[in-house]
């Protein structure tokens, strides 16, 4: 079996929003509250890994989740997406730390595929 999902993985594994990636703080997690709003279903390789956070293991989380994916799969990303790094993640277009948020966002993102 294998599987290309169409979705992708949307966002990068830990990434901050702009604001907070501007005063060093991590993102906090928000798969917590859709984990209890829809009871997911989540993967049991991943949650006996990290019985503390189980909202970490479903389907809302796919960066994380990925490395407890056994079936070989064929991601289709951009590691630049516009929407998310200016729309999803609030960052301004002209400011000098711009550029500097792009690159870490594309770095988080290789770095997720890893």
């Amino acid at each position: 079996v294998k599987s290309a999902p169409i979705g992708g993985l949307f966002s990068p594994k830990g990434i901050a929003n702009y604001s907070n990636w501007l005063e060093g703080k991590e993102q906090p997690a928000r798969t917590n509250l859709i984990y209890h709003l829809y009871n997911s279903f989540t993967q049991s390789n991943c949650t006996q890994a990290n019985p503390t956070m189980p909202y970490l293991c479903g389907p809302a989380n796919v960066p994380f989740l990925y490395p407890y994916i056994k079936t070989p799969l064929f991601v289709i990303e951009n590691q630049y997406d516009s929407y998310q790094v200016f729309t999803e993640f609030g960052c301004p277009t002209k400011t000098p730390d711009t550029d500097h948020y792009v690159e870490y966002f594309g770095k988080t993102m290789r770095t997720t595929m890893e």
